[in-house]
């Protein structure tokens, strides 16, 4: 009979040991599962970003390539203005007073909340004929 009690009490310590130790793994595996969670959440989120950096870049570009049409229907057009796009707006400005026979533009893009600004400068021959001298990214 002592036996018999012995091993019902070596069968409640394994019960005892048992229940802490899936407790102790489940606890870690959540602990490994909410990490992963955030540091995917993360990742989103910078990708996100940059995909707006990089709409509102393409935004910038497009404006510089609005302005050159109106320049190339008016040589004289040298107004700012803002274009309107799908979802964001580039606003074109020209300077006000380049070298002779140059233009400049600056186009900031906006795109949530991510702004780009682009300046490009051009030479323009006697007639008309525009070619780029410089493209850059202002920071």
């Amino acid at each position: 009979m002592t036996k018999f009690i012995s091993n019902k009490t070596a069968l409640h310590d394994k019960g005892a040991i048992a229940l802490p130790t899936v407790l102790i793994l489940a606890a870690a595996l959540l602990a490994i599962g909410l990490a992963m969670n955030l540091a995917s959440y993360n990742k989103i989120e910078i990708i996100r970003n940059n995909e707006n950096a990089l709409n509102a870049y393409y935004i910038a570009e497009a404006g510089i390539r609005d302005a050159l049409e109106k320049v190339a229907r008016d040589k004289n057009y040298n107004t700012g203005y803002t274009l309107q796009l799908n979802n964001g707006t580039a606003t074109i400005d020209f300077d006000s007073s380049p070298p002779p026979n140059q233009i400049i533009i600056t186009s900031t893009g906006l795109f949530d909340n991510n702004t780009k600004k682009i300046q490009a400068s051009f030479d323009m021959d006697s007639n008309g004929r525009l070619t780029l001298l410089s493209k850059k990214e202002i920071f």
